[in-house]
């Protein structure tokens, strides 16, 4: 059977293992949780529209933090299951599920609050953001509250073993010397972002912020290109091998709760997204070293460059689907 290129994003949205993945993820969805139960106050008899709803986890938090009313949109095939889910939790008097494109629908009234996990891999893959600001731009009351209320993108260097022991792999393989591909296989690791767990003591200096923002504020245009001067001071000897790359969501209220997706904190399905330098830059604790970063939107994919010492890297998204893998560029 054959789909056209929307039909497979929207399936790929149906995929169970996906939502299995990401209701596992205990930091992710006890965020969300915790940031509308220890924030009733924002909830209790409001009006709250879900983008992109999935199982229906957030709408079923926000009826349970004393929401009135819950608008829930799923685009994909889900939707019926879904509302079924619903139904059988007891709150199909609270939670409406509707099942088209954020972009289509027509709501009979403005909401005070608007709820998504919208965050992809390099925070935006999927580019799922620009359809909850479509949704902010036209249904969210002039005082209404967005969760999350700011996102921020990280980076710094990191230390990885990776490179140093690829190169000793092709010396002797059965007896022979394949160091001829040591140079190539550099490059291919180079060209190929990776979603790992990055150890802290990997990480070799302060993270530095590229893009941060607020979701009440933000427009889709400023993320079209952001070039930022960093400046990184190391925290020990060794090498930088590449940069690594996380985010964090912060919701906003009396009681405020941070999502965090960096090495430092639990695992999330997230990780950190990892892209190697062609060549190891030695550095001593204190050292100072400037990056140039460049981030880009290109089409539906994300282009992020760094420089620095002369070395370039880049790592880019293609954000047509929540499953494809990083693309090389």
């Amino acid at each position: 059977m054959l789909f056209t290129t929307q039909a497979q994003e929207l399936n790929c949205y149906a995929f169970m293992p996906l939502h299995k993945r990401m209701l596992a993820d205990a930091p992710r969805t006890l965020s969300y949780r915790d940031a509308m139960l220890l924030n009733k106050d924002l909830f209790q008899d409001k009006v709250v529209l879900d983008v992109g709803t999935g199982t229906g986890i957030l709408s079923l938090f926000a009826a349970k933090a004393g929401a009135s009313k819950v608008y829930a949109v799923e685009a994909s095939t889900l939707a019926p299951l879904t509302k079924k889910n619903i139904e059988k939790n007891g709150c199909s008097d609270v939670i409406t599920v509707i099942n088209d494109r954020m972009e289509n629908i027509e709501l009979p009234e403005k909401v005070d609050m608007i709820i998504s996990e919208w965050m992809g891999i390099m925070l935006f893959h999927e580019n799922m953001l620009s359809s909850v600001l479509h949704a902010r731009d036209r249904w969210l009351k002039p005082d209404g509250m967005m969760f999350p209320t700011q996102c921020n993108l990280y980076a710094a260097p990191i230390q990885d073993h990776m490179i140093r022991e690829d190169s000793q792999y092709w010396n002797n393989i059965y007896e022979y010397d394949f160091s001829t591909f040591i140079e190539h296989s550099k490059v291919s690791m180079c060209q190929s972002p990776s979603r790992t767990m990055l150890d802290e003591t990997q990480v070799m200096a302060e993270k530095q912020t590229i893009i941060s923002f607020d979701t009440r504020t933000c427009t889709v245009d400023q993320f079209d290109l952001m070039e930022k001067n960093l400046q990184f001071t190391a925290n020990k000897d060794g090498h930088i091998d590449g940069f690594a790359l996380w985010f964090d969501s912060i919701f906003e209220g009396n009681n405020k709760v941070v999502l965090d997706t960096s090495p430092f904190s639990d695992e999330t399905h997230w990780k950190q997204v990892v892209t190697m330098l062609p060549n190891q830059i030695a550095v001593k604790e204190n050292e100072i070293k400037k990056c140039n970063a460049r981030f880009q939107r290109d089409g539906e994919a994300y282009i992020l460059d760094y420089e620095i010492d002369n070395e370039f890297v880049r790592c880019r998204t293609d954000a047509s689907t929540p499953t494809q893998a990083f693309a090389a560029v």
